[in-house]
């Protein structure tokens, strides 16, 4: 598989993650907040059901040893395949 698509596919799932964290937090902290929703919003319980049902979230925080940040990681000039193919394979 292209890593270049694993590791946005990876970004993607923890932004996901993410998402259901919040909801959970909120189920916490607020748990009348569905009373307030918005026309087409999701209650919270619709949320929590919705991220039981997905995959275990993985992924991981990498740069490449040859970018200094991940700006740099997907500039043209500095974009290095092979060292992002080799440190993954790590």
């Amino acid at each position: 598989m292209n890593p270049l698509f694993t590791v946005c596919r990876g970004a993607v799932r923890r932004a996901l993650g993410v998402v259901a964290a919040v909801f959970s937090l909120l189920a916490f902290v607020a748990p009348d907040l569905s009373a307030a929703l918005q026309p087409g919003q999701w209650s919270v319980e619709r949320a929590r059901a919705w991220g039981e049902k997905q995959p275990w979230l993985v992924g991981c925080n990498y740069l490449p040893a040859t970018a200094i940040n991940d700006v740099e990681m997907w500039q043209s000039t500095t974009f290095d395949p092979a060292t992002i193919e080799r440190e993954l394979c790590w």
